[in-house]
């Protein structure tokens, strides 16, 4: 036994409840160190004291048993609190308590009793690592401003946080052989589950990951199906939230490892019937591709078809440009053929086209012939006008058919140049047609194209 002013060493003593008080609340002790001791139980609070307790001392336990139980209530711990290779077989209490810097648990062997936080919260890291849980670990109400790590610990009971904010949780190398319980819990920054094995699943839906920065899912081992996650939560919006830890100098192992996290995802989706979100976890794996390897086409191919699984994005691009593309053709210099194809009453109020010459200022000496709506239709208005463009423009670009009616009207006009015009966008319109059938990757167009043995 070692005794100054600011230190208390102990080792290979048996302590009853009296002597471990009288050690723990002595004022003019800064740090204690108790190894391989022997005690009932350990109470630092409001119990004991009377009133709430300042704790200004920095604690350490190492490979001590605790037969009974380890409260800390209506406290506040102002220096470090650690607890290593701990035996107990009662009761684990903190509540109602304030850790100002950080609390400790490691390797630790918790065989009977209660493990409890409730209504505490920690400014400093917390670790509990390494630890065999063979008891209920619960978490009520409480906050943790910092990293909260569990890593490397078993849990062979129940695991349950509920109604808590978490910064950093950290479950990476963790089994836990009943399905854990996450009730209304927030985490702000970090969710890291590598090498973690659920052996009856996850349920993460009462999770916020709203706010989360990076989510580490690597060798993550659920049964099929068995990971319950909104995929809202999950996915990125500036930049995908999935994270590889310890990235290689190797892009094409980066994709693979990051691509058999999204497969897996995919298929937990599937079993579950969600083909929605199934369809947006690989959108995203396409969209880490053209992060992780660079490719340009792969950039190109998700600004114009969505990667194949955001059909709206191909409607919009290139298919609406294309129809708009065409529309100011079809407006400036053909409406009266395209008002005679959609209405033939029309025409006889039009007459042959009349041009006027504009003069378009970036290209210099260069005029133009468009059409002078105000001789060839003066009683339609503008609106008018720009729906018969638009709807003539959209039926030539997805019409199935090329209409013979539209090549008797253009030769009645003896104009080759607006068959021409129609007959590219025509062509153009089944190219994208082939595209979409052959590069939109959602489930519900895929069980199409098998029907059509595509």
């Amino acid at each position: 036994m070692v005794t100054a002013n600011s230190v208390y060493y102990v080792e290979d003593r048996n302590f009853n409840q009296q002597e471990i008080r009288k050690i723990v609340y002595a004022k003019e002790l800064n740090y204690i160190h108790l190894q391989h001791i022997t005690l009932d139980f350990l109470l630092i609070g409001e119990s004991f004291t009377g009133s709430p307790v300042d704790f200004s001392k920095s604690i350490t336990f190492l490979n001590c048993n605790i037969t009974q139980g380890f409260y800390i209530e209506s406290s506040r711990i102002l220096k470090g609190f650690f607890v290593s290779s701990i035996q107990n077989s009662g009761w684990i209490q903190i509540m109602n308590s304030i850790f100002e810097r950080g609390l400790l648990f490691w390797h630790g062997k918790y065989e009977k009793g209660i493990f409890d936080i409730v209504k505490s919260e920690f400014k400093d890291a917390v670790k509990m690592t390494g630890s065999n849980f063979e008891i209920p670990f619960r978490i009520y109400s409480s906050t943790f401003d910092s990293t909260y790590s569990l890593k490397g610990s078993t849990f062979k009971s129940t695991f349950l946080i509920q109604d808590s904010k978490i910064y950093n949780l950290l479950l990476s190398n963790c089994t836990f052989e009943y399905k854990p319980k996450f009730n209304h819990i927030s985490i702000s920054d970090t969710l890291d589950l590598t090498n973690t094995s659920f052996e009856n699943g996850i349920d993460l839906r009462r999770t916020d990951l709203s706010k989360t920065n990076a989510i580490f899912l690597e060798n993550l081992d659920y049964p099929p199906g068995e990971l319950t996650i909104y995929w809202e939560e999950v996915k990125g919006k500036q930049k995908p939230k999935i994270s590889l830890k310890n990235l290689s100098e190797d892009k094409d192992d980066n994709y693979k490892r990051i691509e058999e996290i999204y497969k897996r995802l995919n298929k937990n989706y599937i079993a579950q019937g969600d083909n929605t979100s199934a369809d947006q976890v690989m959108y995203e794996l396409a969209w880490q591709k053209e992060i992780i390897l660079g490719s340009f086409w792969q950039w190109l191919y998700g600004v114009s078809l969505g990667y194949g699984y955001s059909p709206i994005r191909y409607l919009i691009f290139p298919i609406l440009v294309t129809i708009i593309v065409f529309w100011f053709i079809w407006y400036n210099f053909y409406y009266n053929i395209v008002a005679y194809i959609l209405n033939k009453d029309l025409n006889t109020d039009l007459g042959l086209p009349q041009f006027s010459n504009v003069t378009f200022h970036f290209i210099k000496k260069k005029r133009i012939k468009i059409v002078d709506h105000s001789k060839t239709s003066p009683n339609i208005n503008f609106i008018t006008r720009l729906w018969h463009t638009l709807h003539f423009s959209a039926s030539v670009l997805l019409g199935i058919r090329f209409k013979g009616r539209w090549i008797r009207i253009a030769k009645d006009y003896d104009t080759s140049n607006f068959l021409l015009i129609a007959t590219s966008e025509w062509l153009l319109g089944k190219i994208y047609i082939i595209l979409f059938i052959f590069y939109i990757k959602v489930h519900y167009f895929e069980n199409w194209k098998s029907l059509l043995g595509l």
